[in-house]
């Protein structure tokens, strides 16, 4: 199996070919009547009669392209992974960890749907998005004092908030963008959506549990072929939490409760989690008794942590860089929105679910979906 580099390159140049193969097309913009918006007309696509496919130094610049249009995602999360770096560093998430572990006993697995349905409802209501990133550090801690492999801590960070983010009733970068788009309310059928994501949510946390409980009964069926772990994520802790400990959890807490009641009174945005958990980070390191070079080395080597993170995520943009530029994305939202067309609203509706998901597979940002979608 390739690395995610490789694997991300590939599907950068199989993206690059379709603009020779695929023609060029785009859906024109009409006038809403009721809301006065421009929307896209689903009767309106046409061809492009210029050559749009992409040459080799145009497929060369989409990869700093990519890294540019998507800097402010790729920044937070470095940022919000250096200020973890010093929270972490202070070894009281450690000791939490360690004390909630040896206080549930036998039931310590408990720890795992714990944190899932944390992250899961953070992504729902916080809109963290590839911000979630940052976290995998708290949930590889997790998994290698449980005696899991990372997998686990992906899981119940990555795997676990995206459930929530992809199920949101109320994502402000999805389901409102869409809403507003096609002139319903907000919230609209915020009574099902809550539904659904409550399955979505449940069997995510479901089956990561019982991916923890299968590893930890036989690690050998771990889908790693070893399980390995970084030494400074791997260091042992068995001291109880201190003071100075509680404060910075407690610190921690009131930190995630201002920005989570900050995005609703205040229209907060990840940004405003970042400056938060900055904060939190240099008080941390000063009660602590850090010195202020200390402080510094430990949020560089949070950056680095999660440095290849946003590599990963400026190579995935750059995809989006490609076909917006070979103008393929509304030809291939045509050609898939032609026999939704033919079929009953509902089973069309349904069967839209698989095409954006098949969307998602090649273009990363779920707003960019939403407006190619909308045509349909």
């Amino acid at each position: 199996m390739p690395g995610s580099y490789v694997l991300i390159f590939f599907i950068l140049v199989f993206a690059t070919l379709l603009t020779y193969i695929v023609p060029a097309g785009e859906y024109s913009e009409i006038e809403d009547p009721l809301t006065g918006k421009m929307v896209v007309d689903p009767n309106g696509f046409h061809y492009l009669e210029e050559d749009a496919s992409v040459g080799p130094m145009d497929f060369l610049l989409s990869i700093p392209n990519g890294m540019t249009q998507n800097n402010k995602t790729i920044f937070l999360v470095i940022l919000m992974g250096s200020a973890f770096g010093v929270i972490i560093s202070t070894g009281a998430l450690d000791r939490a960890i360690d004390t909630m572990i040896r206080k549930m006993g036998g039931n310590s697995l408990a720890v795992v749907p714990m944190v899932a349905l944390f992250m899961a409802i953070a992504g729902a209501f916080l809109s963290l998005g590839n911000a979630s990133v940052a976290f995998v550090p708290l949930g590889l801690l997790v998994a290698r004092k449980l005696n899991l492999d990372p997998v686990v801590g992906l899981g119940i960070t990555y795997l676990a908030n995206y459930a929530g983010f992809g199920s949101s009733p109320m994502n402000a970068s999805t389901v409102l963008v869409a809403q507003d788009l096609a002139g319903l309310p907000p919230l609209s059928g915020a009574a099902f959506r809550f539904v659904v994501m409550g399955l979505i949510i449940g069997s995510t946390v479901l089956y990561v549990t019982l991916y923890a409980k299968k590893v930890r009964s036989n690690p050998a069926a771990s889908v790693l072929d070893t399980i390995e772990w970084d030494g400074e994520i791997a260091s042992e802790s068995n001291k109880p939490c201190s003071g100075i400990d509680y404060i910075i959890l407690l610190l921690l807490a009131a930190g995630c409760v201002w920005f989570a009641y900050g995005t609703t009174a205040w229209d907060y945005s990840n940004y405003h989690l970042v400056a938060i958990l900055f904060l939190v980070a240099i008080i941390s390191g000063i009660l602590t008794q850090m010195s202020p070079d200390k402080i510094a080395s430990e949020y560089i080597k949070g950056c680095k942590q999660l440095l290849s993170a946003g590599i990963i995520i400026g190579l995935a943009t750059a995809i989006t860089v490609v076909m917006e530029q070979g103008k393929i994305i509304h030809t291939i939202v045509h050609f898939a929105a032609e026999p939704l067309s033919q079929v009953n609203p509902g089973i069309a509706a349904l069967l839209m679910y698989y095409v954006v998901t098949g969307f998602n597979f090649i273009i990363t940002s779920g707003a960019i979906i939403v407006g190619a979608i909308i045509g349909f």
